[in-house]
């Protein structure tokens, strides 16, 4: 209640959002057997709602029907073509985002927003009189919320072992990419990360002691559209205009994360270490093995990206016969042979040391460690294998590319391309 307006909502009018956080936390913790088995549980979290305040501009009612009107008379084109239907969708599209209604003339920087372009079948009209692009100023919101619960559990099993077991879940999301024209186009991001350990002491009499760790984690960001194929059927695309002061882009995200990115880990970790004191020295000798897994999904297709360099390029279907050096469209789609790749690797360690303590004011410390990094390896054999190093081997794009075939013929690099 206490939050001001925006200066820019004030200014146009605009109602202040909702904006909201919430936070909890509690805890509970006892004996379950006197002095021997004890318990604590914890449980916090947050919820925010912050809007954001895009600034977005949208095709005028007038370039809608100029374009149209021009791909309906292209002969390469026509009322009946893919080409009409698809920019008849894209239209429609910006016609209904939020605050396209009370959307007004030209782009924020520019009284008519068309950067330069100028109707070369009506010279007095768009560019000239009439706007290219039509603005606004809107608010978007999703929620944010992060919960993490955690228990433990201490045992006494004896004089000489104690131990306890620990357990932490968190689980969160948050919107990365909220579209302006469509919250269908919307992407967030899932987390949920698991984290154990197990810890065992035990004492030999008064001088030794011996402590023993398992513990594992198990971690998997995941950033993707909230509505995948609701948002592919809508736009199969992403659509971003290069010619600044025009229009906002359609279905941003579309184009890398129609397909689930990021790289669940999983690691487990076992420990072991031993201390002996023996009159004024002390020995203390350990090791420690960790394994980890990665599910890479990196390796998402990107199903298109269409980015008209100029206004005029997206007037004439894509690209202006007339000046095709400059005014043209940028298209850019990739397609993985698979979407994730599962890799892995170990660190291993080992140590020595012994702390003499020479003099009550003096202790001299020796300790030797060995420590082996291993390789990652993909279980799939995703990882190239050149024949030399980088440098050395051949760059050529014609240079020819055996198929492991005897009885077929090689091809060069720019075949396969």
């Amino acid at each position: 209640m206490l939050n001001a307006n925006d200066w820019f909502l004030n200014a146009l009018d605009q109602p202040r959002p909702f904006e909201i956080a919430n936070q909890w936390a509690g805890s509970l913790g006892g004996s379950i057997k006197k002095d021997k088995l004890f318990f604590f549980f914890n449980t916090e979290g947050l919820r925010v709602l912050i809007p954001e305040r895009p600034y977005v501009a949208i095709p005028s009612p007038q370039f809608e029907a100029a374009t149209i009107a021009n791909i309906d008379s292209d002969p390469r084109f026509g009322s009946t073509s893919a080409t009409d239907a698809f920019y008849k969708k894209i239209f429609s599209l910006y016609k209904a985002a939020p605050g396209a209604s009370s959307a007004a003339p030209g782009s924020f920087t520019d009284p008519l927003g068309c950067n330069g372009f100028v109707d070369p079948n009506d010279p007095n009209g768009l560019g000239k009189t009439l706007p290219c692009s039509m603005h606004f100023l809107t608010t978007r919101a999703r929620p944010r919320q992060d919960t993490l619960t955690s228990g433990r559990v201490d045992w006494n099993a004896s004089n000489n072992d104690r131990a306890f077991l620990q357990v932490q879940y968190d689980r969160s999301h948050a919107p990365i990419y909220l579209d302006p024209i469509n919250p269908l186009f919307d992407a967030g991001t899932h987390q949920s990360w698991w984290q154990g350990q197990l810890i065992e002491t035990h004492t030999f009499g008064s001088s030794a002691a011996s402590q023993f760790l398992l513990a594992g984690t198990y971690f998997a960001p995941i950033s993707e559209l909230l509505n995948p194929s609701q948002a592919l059927s809508a736009f199969p695309v992403s659509l971003n205009f290069d010619a600044a002061s025009t229009f906002a882009g359609l279905a941003g995200a579309n184009n890398f994360l129609a397909f689930p990115q990021g790289r669940p880990t999983t690691q487990y970790q076992i420990t072991e270490d031993v201390v002996k004191t023996w009159g004024n020295q002390k020995f203390g000798f350990g090791a420690n093995f960790e394994r980890i897994y990665w599910t890479a999904l990196v390796y998402g297709p990107d199903l298109g990206t269409l980015a008209p360099l100029t206004l005029d390029a997206f007037y004439q279907g894509g690209v202006d016969p007339a000046s095709k050096d400059t005014d043209f469209t940028l298209l850019s789609q990739s397609f993985a042979a698979e979407t994730s790749q599962r890799m892995a690797f170990y660190n291993l360690g080992l140590y020595g040391q012994d702390e003499w303590h020479a003099r009550p004011n003096l202790t001299l410390t020796l300790a030797l460690r060995a420590e082996h990094q291993s390789n990652p390896v993909c279980q799939r054999r995703c990882f190239a294998r050149l024949a030399g190093p980088f440098d050395s081997v051949s760059h050529d794009p014609d240079q020819p590319v055996q198929s492991g075939d005897p009885d077929q013929p090689e091809t060069s690099l720019s075949e396969h391309r």
